[in-house]
């Protein structure tokens, strides 16, 4: 129900203000490296903040291997890979992955005779060094690099070019470095710290047309972020805990234009929280209770900002739970920075309170269904420019925490568990989604549906065992057509077209070629079809359904092979 801004994502006990980049299109996480990931959709504990609707937390790979091993991933838009190998310390490890994709140069050659939209590209490398130092000590040194961009200049359409805000081409060059260090303290008692320091160079050009000039105007953006974190968990009993940490983040910034002096600021954010988890028997079924606390300050803000956090689960049987969880949530993030003064502005945070309930339930061992209601309210939202519409343009930064608003839904999830007498498996869900504010600003308005508002949204991953080799899967995606404004006086009162997206692939497990080499443990074929119908682009935003239809993506081979040594 929230604006991407409002999620963040955090990997490796690193904050990640956009995991992901052109909306969606592109994840700066790198699935072979990846060794868990969760996606708390609102009421997430006190020990994470700073996000007033939702946070992805991604663990990766920190389980030594015995022997070096690799896994290289390539198909028509991507190449992927990874090697990784022991040191000579018992538990030590090393982890190398290289990740490029080329969108820019496949798919947009196919697309050609459609659309003017352009793709981007990604580079990425990751580097993990994790060795024991003492037998209770382990640390752990990581590295990430990625870089993303995108040439708009053969975009020729008005629409396009307006979505875009007349930007022509963009890049980002990012550097994370980090240090962890895991200490076990005594007894059930761990102790997690990690350091780590961003710097990140955005590089846009962008068309400029005053009544006195027309000009390219080049922008220089540069983003530097030192992170703190320290987290103490001590386990008691069964099933039982207690968590405190702390957390400083320090950011500094400046920009440089062509046409514009230097400008920079610097801020920072900290907090501290504390989360006790119990289970107990009620009526003998196990219920388990979470609550906790997260104190927060927030750049140029005089006053601390407490967060209350509770969660319930109570297992009705051993096949079915109950759970309802609470949260007070405050967030203020870079997006709200004043470009055009280039300072972080003098105002409250933004607040969500969230009231989650859902239901859960395994059928015979075979199906897994569960059904989830939220509503979440949303205070002293900061609406700090245009939203489609012209009538938000011309709100001054100044005009800050103006907004209110709401989001309510229902997502209803069904899984096939794959087992050993069933040939298929998958999932099947759907949401229903209303989220609105309203800017006090504009009372001639009054509530407005959000840009995201896609009130209808089925999803489906089938897989189909075909034979011993063979597998077919199916991904479907069906969204209804979100808001847009049908003209310069309303605020999106129209929807445009639903959107389908449909792909069918076919896996071959093992590729009898290469498997007369020892060396290659195991390999794997896809081939197949993308977007069956032609699939909204997530890149570029416009303004009506006639607009959009210039921006769908075209019918795109599935080509991979990926083989692991």
């Amino acid at each position: 129900g929230g604006n991407t801004t409002e999620t963040i994502g955090i990997m490796d006990d690193i904050y990640i203000a956009y995991p992901y980049i052109w909306n969606g299109f592109l994840s700066v996480f790198n699935p072979l490296i990846t060794h868990e990931y969760t996606l708390y959709n609102g009421g997430f504990n006190a020990n994470y903040g700073n996000a007033i609707s939702g946070i992805l937390f991604v663990k990766n790979d920190y389980i030594a291997p015995k022997k070096l091993n690799s896994e290289i991933n390539l198909n028509f838009s991507e190449f992927n890979s990874v090697i990784k190998g022991p040191l000579k310390k018992k538990f030590s490890f090393w982890n190398l992955s290289f990740r490029k994709s080329y969108y820019d140069k496949t798919v947009a050659n196919l697309q050609e005779k459609i659309s003017n939209i352009t793709y981007p590209y990604l580079d990425n490398i990751n580097l993990i060094l994790s060795s024991p130092i003492s037998t209770k000590t382990t640390i752990r040194y990581s590295y990430f690099y990625f870089k993303d961009g995108m040439d708009f200049s053969n975009n020729q359409t008005d629409a396009i070019k307006e979505a875009l805000n007349n930007i022509v081409a963009f890049k980002t060059t990012k550097h994370i470095n980090a240090i962890s260090i895991k200490q076990n303290l005594f007894k059930n008692a761990i102790l997690n710290s990690t350091i780590s320091y961003s710097d990140q160079h955005n590089f846009f050009n962008k068309y400029n047309e005053t009544l006195l000039t027309k000009e390219n105007v080049l922008f220089d953006y540069n983003l530097y972020k030192t992170g703190y974190k320290s987290e103490f968990k001590y386990t008691y009993k069964t099933n039982n805990s207690f968590t405190a940490g702390i957390e400083k983040t320090n950011f500094e910034s400046n920009k440089n234009t062509s046409i514009t002096e230097k400008k920079e600021f610097q801020v920072n954010y900290q907090a501290a929280y504390i989360t006790n988890t119990t289970t107990f028997l009620l009526k003998k079924s196990p219920l388990t209770l979470s609550y906790g606390l997260r104190g927060e300050k927030f750049p140029n803000t005089t006053s601390s900002y407490i967060s209350p956090r509770l969660s319930t689960k109570l297992n009705l049987t051993k096949s079915s739970s109950i759970n309802y969880r609470y949260g007070i949530y405050y967030q203020k993030n870079l997006a709200i920075i004043d470009y055009l003064n280039f300072t972080y502005p003098n105002a409250k945070p933004e607040k969500g309170i969230h009231n989650i309930l859902s239901f859960e339930k395994v059928w015979n061992q075979k199906i897994k269904t569960s059904l989830e209601l939220y509503y979440k309210d949303y205070k002293n939202l900061i609406q700090k420019g245009k939203v489609d519409n012209i009538l938000l343009e011309n709100i001054e930064i100044s005009n800050l925490n103006n907004t209110i608003g709401y989001s309510k839904g229902i997502d209803i999830y069904c899984e096939l568990l794959k087992t050993k007498t069933s040939s298929i498996s998958g999932w099947l869900s759907y949401s229903y989604l209303k989220t609105k504010r309203k800017n006090d600003l504009l009372p001639e308005i009054g509530y407005y549906y959000t840009n995201w508002d896609q009130r209808h949204t089925i999803s489906s991953y089938i897989t189909k065992q075909l034979d011993s080799q063979w597998q077919g899967t199916l991904k479907l995606l069906i969204g209804s057509g979100k808001p847009y404004s049908s003209s310069n006086t309303t605020l999106n009162d129209n929807r445009k077209k639903a959107t389908i997206n449909l792909d069918i692939w076919f896996t071959k497990n093992k590729i009898d070629l290469l498997h007369k080499y020892s060396w290659i443990k195991s390999s794997q074929f896809n081939i197949g079809v993308a977007n069956i119908f032609n699939r909204k682009s997530f890149l570029v935003e416009t303004e009506s359904t006639e607009d959009e239809e210039l921006t769908l993506l075209p019918l795109s081979p599935i080509l991979a092979i990926s083989i692991e040594f």
